[in-house]
Parts: structure tokens; C-alpha cells; sequence
């Protein structure tokens, strides 16, 4: 499987989706946060930068296998790159 790069274009921390946009000018790429590898960090924030294997989920494409492009890399807010399922009120 070939694995692809592509740019957050919004992510939702609440319902834990978004979207991820992809240079080579296909279609968006639909994210879930539970999706991403990476763990321990920040939320995924428009702008990141993401590789990702491209699945059909039914309805449109989707990124599955997800891994920031830049590990480690820090955001001007000072937080990492990364991501944090969303918390639940109790």
C-alpha cells in the first residue's frame, strides 16, 4: 500500500474528526483521531502535517495507519504536533 502526505485542513478535537487535504490534487481525505498512531501529544490542529495509508470507507476516502509527517515537531502555540482523543464531561 502506498502511503500519502497531505495537510490537515480542519479537525474538530470535540466529535474527533476532520479533514486532511493531499498535494497530488485527489479528493480530501476523511480523519479520525482514533486513527492516528502517534499518542501523548496535542490534538491534531489545521496545518499539521500528516502520512497515512488511503482507505475507501463506503462513503468517500479515508486515512487509516496515520503518523505526523514532522514527529516532534512544535507548534507556535509551543505544543506538539500530535493527538488526544477527545475527554467526555462526566
Amino acid at each position: 500500500m502506498t502511503r500519502h502526505t497531505g495537510t490537515v485542513k480542519w479537525f474538530d478535537v470535540v466529535k474527533g474528526y476532520g479533514f486532511v487535504t493531499r498535494p497530488e490534487g485527489e479528493w480530501d481525505v476523511f480523519v479520525y483521531a482514533a486513527a492516528v498512531l502517534s499518542s501523548g501529544c496535542g490534538p491534531v490542529q489545521a496545518g499539521d502535517r500528516l502520512e497515512f495509508d488511503v482507505v475507501d470507507h463506503g462513503s468517500g476516502p479515508g486515512a487509516e495507519n496515520i503518523l505526523f509527517a514532522s514527529p516532534g515537531a512544535l507548534r507556535t502555540g509551543g505544543g506538539p504536533a500530535g493527538v488526544q482523543p477527545p475527554t467526555r464531561a462526566a
